[in-house]
């Protein structure tokens, strides 16, 4: 297993804690794919020579992100191409106040808020703590 494949099975590696964004146990939820398990389907449909990770679940996540705050930003206009709002000094001002009030409660990343820093603090970061001969999965809700 990964404990023994990162020289975990001594004295030397107990009790290592690692932090993220994400782990695949999460059970967060959208409405474009639904749960991890039906994007990770998806995206093993999609791309036979990569694997699923959290880099696949970030780099849908960005675009999702900008769907939503386009969406909000830009209700009622007309967008015949969201690059045409990049190119827009307006429109991109626009666009990125919104970005910095968005508040999205359904992701795969879980609740997506961003501070004054424009740093995601919809929730705490995830945890994974390995201790001998048990594996503790732990991560904020």
């Amino acid at each position: 297993g990964w404990p023994e494949a990162m020289g975990l099975d001594g004295g030397d590696g107990g009790f290592l804690v690692g932090a993220g964004q994400w782990h695949r146990s999460m059970t967060y939820r959208d409405e474009l794919v639904g749960g991890v398990g039906d994007f990770a389907a998806a995206y093993g449909g999609m791309f036979t020579d990569h694997t699923f990770s959290y880099d696949s679940v970030a780099s849908y996540m960005i675009p999702y992100i900008f769907m939503k705050a386009i969406q909000r930003a830009f209700l009622e206009d007309t967008i015949t191409s969201p690059a045409s709002l990049l190119k827009d000094a307006e429109a991109y001002g626009k666009l990125r106040q919104n970005l910095g009030l968005l508040i999205e409660p359904r992701t795969l990343f879980g609740p997506v808020q961003f501070d004054r820093f424009r740093r995601n603090e919809g929730r705490g970061a995830a945890t994974v703590q390995y201790l001998p001969n048990v594996t503790l999965n732990l991560h904020s809700t």
